[in-house]
């Protein structure tokens, strides 16, 4: 699920995965980017 939160006055793109199969889940929230080199999560950003 794609959400947004406003930090320090800018909207930062949050991730949340709702459900997963075969592996344990993460019910967290976390930061990430796309970039030259791809996708990338920023675990600073987590919460959960």
């Amino acid at each position: 699920m794609l959400r947004y939160r406003e930090t320090h006055g800018r909207m930062d793109s949050m991730l949340t995965v709702v459900k997963t199969r075969g592996s344990e889940h993460d019910p967290g929230t976390h930061q990430f980017s796309i970039g030259q080199g791809g996708v990338r999560l920023d675990q600073r950003g987590a919460s959960g």
